[in-house]
């Protein structure tokens, strides 16, 4: 029995840490004054969260342990197509590193319209209006409806004249 070739004991184990992460985190919030002695407060969601997922990650690992059938990662993972999947991380670190450059605007539509190429739509046209009406839908929402600030990035303001 290996530990670290069993799909299931690999998703517990990755479960596990990310509860405990998570928990430390959820501990670290910080409470209004005012509500300190109450009894739920800004931490107590996050922290049943945590506890929930931790003890069915330790219930599911418990188990995975038990069971005689071994589901291989080496075999589960076979048929993946890795290029696209890492070309699409790549394209996230990419539109994190361009975000405060570019905008929100500007940076999500290239990152989806990379995005869609690089899961093999060939319609250029087509994908580009996409992400262009989602992004704009996206910024009219985030920015008119629920009043949330979205960094117009440095070559707005270098383009306007804005920069001091």
């Amino acid at each position: 029995m290996h530990l670290l070739d069993n799909k299931d004991r690999i998703g517990s184990l990755l479960l596990l840490v990310f509860s405990f992460t998570y928990l430390q985190y959820a501990f670290e919030l910080p409470i209004d004054p005012t509500a300190g002695d109450e009894s739920f407060n800004a931490r107590t969601l996050p922290i049943g969260l945590a506890i929930a997922a931790i003890a069915f990650a330790l219930i599911e690992l418990f188990f995975s342990a038990r069971r005689v059938d071994e589901n291989r990662i080496s075999e589960a993972v076979q048929g993946f197509s890795w290029i696209p999947t890492l070309s699409l991380v790549l394209l996230m670190v990419v539109y994190s590193l361009l975000f405060s450059k570019l905008g929100f605007v500007l940076s999500s539509y290239l990152f989806l319209h990379a995005s869609f190429l690089t899961l093999g739509e060939r319609r250029i046209f087509l994908s580009g209006f996409i992400a262009a009406s989602l992004v704009v839908f996206l910024w009219l929402m985030l920015t008119r409806v629920f009043g949330i600030f979205l960094d117009s990035g440095d070559l707005y303001r270098f383009l306007f004249g804005l920069v001091s």
